[in-house]
């Protein structure tokens, strides 16, 4: 009997250890994954780390900015090339138009301010909603898997809709 206790003991031990030390669930890295997209957007905001911004976005986000860009410059198609470089490479007009938008936005606000939850998940898309501590209602983060990887749609998630 004494070997029966000690044997159920020992097994009940073991399951409890095991269950501590578990991995988290591919669903709970894929929720950590969606978390992160849309974290490191606006920490690098923040840090003013503009080829990140770039980086963390969709690329209709990015098709959307470069046009709008050519826009207000009443530029055409000739420096749209140019225009997606200094974006990739966080310099001239990027720096303009990032600057312009933190002097608009504060990012501490999505990230000590408010709060996160995500939403809906699906193969290639996901929902953060943000609440933001003096807002009736939430923000919808809007991120999308363009290759391996979560990207925050930035359009997606703030621009009317035209």
């Amino acid at each position: 009997m004494k070997l029966l206790l000690s044997v159920l003991f020992l097994s009940i031990l073991f399951l409890f250890q095991s269950c501590q030390t578990s991995k988290p669930t591919s669903q709970s890295q894929e929720t950590i994954a969606i978390i992160e997209a849309a974290e490191v957007f606006f920490n690098s905001l923040l840090k003013k780390d503009y080829i990140k911004v770039w980086d963390a976005i969709t690329e209709k986000s990015k098709r959307t900015i470069i046009s709008d860009v050519l826009k207000y410059l009443k530029a055409g198609e000739p420096i749209r090339g140019e225009l997606e470089t200094e974006f990739k490479e966080g310099r001239g007009a990027a720096l303009s138009y990032w600057d312009a938008y933190l002097f608009n936005f504060d990012p501490n606000m999505a990230l000590k301010d408010s709060k996160w939850e995500v939403g809906k998940v699906k193969d290639d898309y996901a929902e953060i909603i943000l609440s933001y501590k003096k807002s009736e209602k939430p923000a919808i983060l809007k991120l999308y898997r363009e290759g391996n990887a979560w990207k925050f749609g930035l359009v997606e998630s703030f621009w009317s809709r035209k």
